[in-house]
């Protein structure tokens, strides 16, 4: 049986976005696109 891996940004007390809805929060830089790229690789469906 394969693994599913599931990514998503969520903080620290367990939300997504906060309480109007926005996802300002979440800040992208070359180390998350990074990170992302290697576990997008390592899988056979994205």
């Amino acid at each position: 049986m394969r693994k599913i891996i599931s990514f998503m940004h969520i903080s620290l007390d367990g939300f997504v976005a906060g309480p109007n809805g926005e996802m300002n929060w979440i800040k992208a830089d070359e180390e998350i696109f990074d990170y992302v790229g290697k576990r997008i690789s390592e899988g056979d469906t994205v």
